[in-house]
């Protein structure tokens, strides 16, 4: 069994100087509904339904803005994984910020 303290993630797109990504290497997001602000904050990394399949955003990750289909959101903090279900929305990525935008999206307890 592998320990997660000896798995080293690195994120390439930083002209080809691989960096560790640390607990300093967070983004900040802020997920909303129609029914307001659901969940703001600081995270290591969002999974994400998107229209072209599933995404990935890790610290670092370059400026996106896609459409997202009916699924789950991922949302993994310090020591937790928030999960919400969404019908749709879009998602946008730009200087380690994340905006979630969604259709319609509940918290999974």
């Amino acid at each position: 069994m592998v320990d997660s303290k000896d798995i080293k993630l690195t994120n390439s797109n930083q002209n080809n100087n691989d960096k560790v990504l640390s607990d300093n290497h967070t983004m900040s997001f802020d997920f909303v509904s129609p029914k307001g602000r659901l969940i703001k904050g600081q995270c290591k990394q969002v999974i994400a339904p998107s229209v072209d399949g599933e995404i990935g955003i890790l610290y670092d990750h370059e400026p996106v803005l896609t459409g997202m289909k009916a699924g789950q959101v991922r949302i993994t903090k310090k020591e937790d994984v928030v999960k919400v279900n969404i019908t749709g929305g879009f998602l946008s990525v730009d200087s380690n910020e994340i905006t979630i935008v969604a259709d319609w999206a509940e918290i999974v307890k």
